[in-house]
C-alpha cells in the first residue's frame, strides 16, 4: 500500500515536472518570437531610415543642380553692371558690378557679380599641362586642355569687365535716371522720379 502511494506520488511529481519543463519551454519560444519579431520590427526601421536618407541625398543633389542651373541661366542673362531698374536689375548700364577677389593661395582668384550673385573661379594653370596624368586617357586630357581654356577666356572676360568704368561723359549721362526729388512728409519716404533721358533698364 506504502509503495503504491510512493509510485503514485513519484508519477504525480514526474508529471507536474514535465508539465512545468513544457511550460517553461513554451514561455522559452514565445520570449525567442517576441525578440525575433522585435528584431525584425528594427531592421525594417533601419532600412526604412536608410532609404528615407538615400531618397533625402537624391532630392539635396537634385536640388543642388537645379540652383546650379539658374544661378547659371541667370549669370548669362545678366549684364554685370550697374543701374539695372527694380523691374529688372539685370540689365543695367552702369559701372561694372563685378569685384575680384585674391585667394591666399597666392594665384586663384574669384569673379563676383553683386547683381546677381553669380561667381566665377579663375581655373587652376596645372589643368592646362598637356601631358596625360595618371589614369587619364587622351582623350579625358584634351577635355581638360579645352575646358581650361574656355575657363579661362570666360574668367578674363569678366576680369576685363570688373575693371571697365563708365567715362565722366557716360557717368554724367547716367544720372539722368532715377533721383530723388522730394520727401514725402506724411511717411519721410523719398518720392522717386524718372527724367525723360533715363537710359537704365526698362
Amino acid at each position: 500500500m506504502a509503495e503504491t502511494a510512493k509510485s503514485t506520488a513519484e508519477a504525480k511529481a514526474e508529471s507536474d515536472l514535465a508539465k512545468l519543463d513544457l511550460e517553461i519551454k513554451r514561455i522559452d519560444l514565445e520570449t525567442k518570437q517576441l525578440d525575433l519579431e522585435e528584431a525584425k520590427e528594427r531592421n525594417q526601421r533601419l532600412k526604412n531610415e536608410k532609404a528615407d536618407r538615400s531618397r533625402k541625398n537624391r532630392q539635396r543633389q537634385a536640388q543642388l543642380a537645379t540652383d546650379r542651373a539658374n544661378r547659371k541661366a541667370l549669370m548669362a542673362e545678366c549684364n554685370h553692371r550697374q543701374g539695372g531698374s527694380p523691374k529688372n536689375p539685370y540689365k543695367g548700364k552702369g559701372d561694372s558690378a563685378l569685384s575680384v577677389f585674391n585667394m591666399p593661395d597666392g594665384f586663384t582668384k574669384l569673379i563676383k557679380c553683386i547683381i546677381c550673385r553669380g561667381e566665377c573661379w579663375s581655373p587652376h594653370p596645372a589643368d592646362q599641362a598637356t601631358a596625360i596624368r595618371e589614369g587619364e586617357t587622351a582623350a579625358q586630357r584634351d577635355a581638360r586642355v579645352a575646358k581650361y581654356h574656355a575657363d579661362l577666356a570666360e574668367f578674363n572676360r569678366l576680369y576685363d569687365l570688373a575693371k571697365d568704368k563708365l567715362s565722366e561723359e557716360a557717368a554724367q549721362e547716367m544720372q539722368c535716371g532715377v533721383t530723388i526729388t522730394t520727401t514725402n512728409t506724411e511717411t519721410g519716404a523719398p518720392v522717386l522720379r524718372r527724367r525723360p533721358c533715363d537710359r537704365y533698364a526698362a
